[in-house]
């Protein structure tokens, strides 16, 4: 069985796999799907995806982003691939973090990658890129669960943010925006803020700044310029 899932842009998926296991892809993301008699195998080549895997120790199911290999046999987990890194989060069950083990990739890794890392139930790993070249085991880390509620908000189509760089905040809000916020003041860029929004709504935060932290929002066409007020 062989599939090609992907998402549009600004819009969320969920679909279900032949086993029964699910799949639910951000916005901006794709995977392909390939089941064979030995593995069940999903590769995320763009963006972030959720996984929640029907146990079969007879199967095992990988997902494999940018040459590493995450290997469970039933469990619950979240990849994002980003530029520098790929990101797990288990929160059910067990999952080995590896070197990919396709052949097209691993004929690449010489030699052979060891694990990179464990993880169980409520921990995240953040493997840096490129893994091929020189592959780092790197330790887990436990994760609260207010974190984990805030890297899963996705899922229900929110965003939360705990004294995040306006940086990373308006990066995100744009993944789910055709109309893009712009930091026009290199002054805000590294300004910590916090908040819940809806993912498809920028105009909320760009209220809370506007009314609270001396903003101005300058909208013209498809993007708002973000700049702080002139010192009195």
């Amino acid at each position: 069985v062989e599939l090609a899932w992907r998402t549009l842009l600004h819009f969320l998926r969920t679909g279900e796999l032949p086993d029964g296991s699910v799949i639910q892809l951000n916005t901006d993301s794709e995977v392909d799907v390939r089941f064979e008699p030995a593995e069940r195998r999903v590769r995320l080549t763009r963006g972030e995806a959720h996984f929640t895997v029907a146990s079969s120790p007879q199967r095992p199911f990988i997902v494999s982003a940018a040459g590493v290999d995450v290997r469970v046999v039933g469990t619950v987990f979240n990849v994002r691939l980003r530029s520098e890194s790929v990101d797990v989060l288990v929160t059910e069950g067990k999952v080995r973090v590896g070197s990919a083990t396709e052949p097209a990739l691993r004929a690449m890794a010489s030699p052979p990658a060891p694990v990179l890392s464990e993880l169980t139930a409520g921990q995240k790993v953040s493997i840096a890129l490129p893994t091929l070249a020189a592959p780092v085991a790197t330790a887990p880390v436990a994760v609260p669960p207010a974190e984990i509620k805030q890297v899963l908000a996705w899922q229900a189509r929110r965003l939360d943010f705990d004294a995040a760089p306006l940086a990373d905040i308006v990066g995100e809000i744009n993944r789910y925006n055709r109309h893009k916020l712009v930091i026009a003041d290199e002054r805000l860029t590294a300004q910590r803020f916090g908040g819940s929004f809806p993912a498809g709504d920028s105009d909320t935060l760009v209220r809370m700044l506007e009314a609270n932290f001396g903003v101005i929002a300058e909208r013209n066409g498809g993007e708002t310029r973000l700049r702080l007020k002139p010192a009195p």
